[in-house]
């Protein structure tokens, strides 16, 4: 079975900043809608999403309504894009994505501008787009369509993306990333499963355990 949603928070880090206590856990609990939990060993707040509830769309909204939930998967189509509410300051995404056909952007970190997309004149390759340069690999013919497992990892000095064992990764500096954009590309992607993995950002964690 495919892990649920992840989000990581800043428990055990040794940057001063506060740990995720049993208040603001609960909080996050209750407003987001997916289980959450905390990794002991590595300190990482846990939130998981497998789409067996609509209520979870909520958390990947489209211009404020919540993304299309169905048959246990998040459906974006073709040109549509959900921003999933939580904001980073570093995160590793893991998905299972059905893929018709590899066209289009998926995920997009949208303060760090940086992005995983789909496309080439044959529709074969995996793009990894920042602000200074892209990075693109060609995916062979017997690979390209079906439930992929798509990475996209970001830090302060480094960003990865993969599909399924295809991949390509970058060392440069990038701002934190922010907001992700789940986009439906160019004919539709459908998410079995999401898996966020990082630190939220300080201030956007503080913004939304107050807002009601």
């Amino acid at each position: 079975m495919f892990p649920l949603v992840l989000i990581a928070a800043l428990i055990g880090v040794d940057d001063g900043e506060d740990k995720l206590d049993a208040e603001t856990l609960a909080t996050l609990r209750k407003k987001l809608a997916a289980r959450v939990t905390v990794d002991k060993k590595t300190g990482l707040l846990q939130l998981a999403y497998d789409f067996r509830s609509t209520r979870q769309g909520a958390d990947f909204p489209i211009k404020d309504k919540p993304a299309d939930v169905a048959s246990n998967a998040l459906v974006l189509r073709p040109n549509t894009a959900a921003s999933h509410v939580v904001a980073w300051r570093s995160v590793q995404i893991d998905c299972q994505v059905q893929i018709a056909r590899m066209s289009g952007f998926m995920l997009t970190a949208e303060r760090a501008k940086t992005s995983l997309s789909l496309g080439g004149s044959h529709e074969d390759t995996l793009y990894l787009r920042t602000p200074k340069h892209n990075r693109s690999v060609v995916v062979p013919q017997n690979d390209r369509a079906g439930v992929k497992t798509i990475r996209f990892e970001l830090d302060a000095n480094s960003v990865l993306v993969s599909f399924d064992r295809h991949s390509l990764s970058d060392r440069i500096e990038l701002p934190r990333p922010g907001r992700i954009e789940f986009s439906g590309g160019s004919y539709g992607f459908v998410f079995n499963a999401v898996a966020f993995r990082g630190r939220p950002d300080p201030e956007w964690l503080k913004e939304f355990l107050v807002d009601k």
